[in-house]
C-alpha cells in the first residue's frame, strides 16, 4: 500500500509530460497543414498571374485582328463606292468611311478593355492568394508557438502535481513516510524541516 504514493507521483509527472508531448504533436500536425495550404495558395497566385499574362496577350491579338478587319471593311466600302462612280473623298461617301473607321476603332478598344479587365481580375486573385499564403505561414508559426506553450504548461502542471503529491505523501503520517520508515528512515517533523530549511 505504501508503494502507491510514489507511483502516483511518478504517474502525475509522466502524465503531464505525455500530455505536453501530445499537444506539441497536434501543433506540429496543424502547422504542417497550414504550411501546405500556404504552398497551395502561392501556387494559385502564380497560376493567376500567368493567366492574366495570357489574357493580355490574347487580348492584344484579338484587338489587332479587330483593327485589321475594320481597315479591310473601310477599304471594301471605299472600293464599292469608287466602283459606283461616287467621289470617295468627299460628301456622304467620306462620312460612311469615317463612321466605319470609328466603329472599328471602338470595337478594337472594347476588345482591349475586356482583356485588361479579365487580366485585372486575375491579378486581384493572385494578390489575394499571396496574402492567403502569408496568413497560412503565420498561422503555422503561431500553431507551433502555441504548442510549445501548451507543452510547457502541461509539463509544469505534471511537475506541480508530482511535487504536491510528494509533499503530501512524505509529510509525517503520510504513506510515503511509512515507506521511508520501512527502510529505517524517519521523515523530518515540521519543526525539523523549518530548522534545516528543508520545507
Amino acid at each position: 500500500m505504501s508503494f502507491l504514493a510514489p507511483l502516483g507521483i511518478v504517474a502525475g509527472i509522466g502524465g503531464g509530460f505525455a500530455s505536453g508531448a501530445g499537444a506539441m504533436q497536434a501543433a506540429k500536425a496543424a502547422s504542417a497543414s497550414s504550411n501546405y495550404q500556404a504552398v497551395v495558395a502561392a501556387n494559385n497566385a502564380t497560376l493567376a498571374n500567368e493567366t492574366a499574362d495570357r489574357a493580355l496577350a490574347s487580348g492584344a491579338a484579338a484587338t489587332e485582328d479587330v483593327s485589321m478587319k475594320s481597315a479591310a471593311n473601310v477599304g471594301t466600302i471605299k472600293a464599292t463606292q469608287g466602283a459606283s462612280g461616287v467621289d470617295v473623298n468627299s460628301g456622304s461617301a467620306l462620312n460612311v468611311q469615317s463612321s466605319a473607321r470609328e466603329l472599328g476603332e471602338l470595337a478594337a478598344t472594347r476588345t482591349e478593355n475586356n482583356a485588361q479587365e479579365r487580366a485585372w481580375g486575375y491579378r486581384v486573385q493572385a494578390s489575394n492568394d499571396v496574402a492567403q499564403a502569408q496568413l497560412d505561414l503565420m498561422t503555422g508559426k503561431n500553431q507551433i508557438a502555441a504548442g510549445e506553450q501548451t507543452q510547457a504548461a502541461d509539463e509544469l502542471k505534471g511537475l506541480g502535481t508530482g511535487l504536491v503529491g510528494a509533499a503530501t505523501a512524505f509529510a509525517p503520517g503520510g504513506s510515503g513516510a511509512s515507506l521511508l520508515s520501512s527502510f529505517g528512515a524517519t521523515p523530518l517533523t515540521n519543526e525539523q524541516q523549518v530548522a534545516t530549511g528543508s520545507y
